[in-house]
């Protein structure tokens, strides 16, 4: 607790610093700036800069709620509300986008979201299980930018439309893009419906041991989020195997390096599937320098 400080002026510094971290993660409601930069720079600095300032204001968010404890503040209440209101705005968003960066853009936005459940649930398996989701998030997200990245170069694709038919021409990286868009999704055999198992369970224990409805209504909101996405990011792969377009595309390109690359790259999301243990591991050796209340 901060004995000794008047208590109003203290939570209003507070929530502005709040702002600051929500800004930096492009969560809800200071997440306009994410669509036009995602679509806008360059899809390897957009790779990079979709992920690490994330993390980093995840780190700081999680010890700042954790050691600052302020009686007119109930975090899980403005965790729950910023949580919610990321998944739903960045999901629905989503849907009716044309261009796959800023498809990407709102989807990060929904993310944000879900990795905050983590700092939410106030347990130790919640700060274990968010930095699963993140460390997975960031190989789910610098896969599908170099899938991108490749697609833009050698085909000049940056929309929807643009991706009909590719498969025909790029079939392996098409069935890496299919894994890694399964994997956003949350869905099995990837480590992204991992993630969400575990995330989503840390959150249902925390619900069990407070009782606090906020917690259930994230649940709820969180699992009904998951089934929206499905609507767009399936639309990709639907579109890659399923639609044909007249291409200018007159060889198939080889691609050798690229391949190597993008299987380095998407391959974890399906070993972190059937041993997400190694992983863990790896978490559980973290020390928590704060206390878990």
């Amino acid at each position: 607790g901060v004995k000794g400080i008047p208590q109003l002026p203290l939570s209003i510094a507070v929530l502005m610093t709040l702002g600051g971290f929500v800004f930096k993660l492009g969560a809800f409601p200071l997440h306009i700036w994410s669509p036009d930069v995602y679509e806008a720079a360059p899809t390897p600095v957009v790779a990079v800069f979709s992920v690490l300032p994330k993390l980093a204001a995840l780190s700081i968010m999680l010890r700042f709620s954790y050691v600052l404890r302020i009686e007119l503040i109930d975090w899980q209440l403005w965790l729950a509300f910023i949580s919610v209101a990321s998944m739903t705005v960045g999901n629905f968003s989503a849907l009716w986008q044309r261009d796959i960066k800023r498809m990407l853009a709102y989807s990060s936005i929904a993310h944000a979201g879900f990795l905050l459940v983590g700092i939410m649930a106030f347990s130790l398996s919640g700060n274990q299980s968010m930095l699963f989701y993140a460390m997975v998030y960031l190989m789910m997200n610098f896969a599908i930018f170099f899938l991108v990245s490749v697609f833009e170069i050698h085909t000049g694709a940056t929309t929807f439309e643009e991706y009909k038919g590719l498969s025909q021409h790029f079939p392996y990286l098409s069935v890496l893009v299919v894994v890694v868009m399964v994997s956003l999704t949350g869905l099995p055999p990837t480590a992204g419906f991992s993630a969400k198992l575990l995330i989503f369970t840390a959150l249902w224990e925390s619900y069990e041991a407070s009782g606090k409805p906020v917690l259930l209504w994230v649940f709820i909101f969180g699992l009904f989020n998951t089934v929206i996405a499905l609507f767009y990011y399936l639309k990709l792969p639907y579109l890659l195997f399923f639609k044909q377009q007249k291409s200018t595309i007159t060889t198939k390109p080889k691609l050798i390096n690229a391949r190597v690359w993008a299987t380095v790259l998407v391959f974890p999301l399906l070993i972190f599937f059937f041993r997400p243990d190694w992983l863990l591991a790896l978490i559980n050796n973290i020390k928590f320098t704060f206390s878990i209340v």
